[in-house]
């Protein structure tokens, strides 16, 4: 009985062990797009400005899917992703990306079709 459980427990702890070391956490990272490749690379950059390049597939979402247009350099997105690394590769796989808001650029046009004006400075009055 002491045998069966002893390996029974030997067992379990290696199983815990295989299953640790080929899972791969899933990564959450607020940033800006600074380059897009589509179906290929995605690479943003955090607050700490810190570039994060992830791999894309087939099977990458992009959300909501009506604006799969607007990962340009300069969107904001949350990227989710699995991220490996092993004694060959390493690498960030995104699973899914959420476009949180659009780039902007000064010649984008607003939907009643009028050119958006700069927001005037204010200035210091002698």
């Amino acid at each position: 009985m002491k045998k069966t459980s002893l390996v029974i427990a030997v067992l379990i702890a290696l199983g815990l062990l295989v299953t640790s070391a080929f899972t791969f956490p899933l990564s959450v990272r607020n940033g800006l797009v600074s380059d897009y490749a589509a179906g290929k690379t995605l690479t943003i950059r955090g607050y700490d400005h810190t570039p994060f390049t992830y791999n894309l597939t087939t099977n990458t979402k992009i959300l909501p899917s009506s604006m799969d247009n607007d990962v340009t350099p300069g969107a904001r997105v949350t990227v989710f992703a699995q991220c490996f690394h092993t004694t060959r590769t390493s690498g960030c796989m995104a699973l899914s990306i959420v476009v949180r808001q659009p780039a902007t650029n000064s010649t984008q046009t607003t939907t009643s079709g009028a050119t958006p004006q700069p927001t005037p400075q204010a200035t210091a009055t002698p």
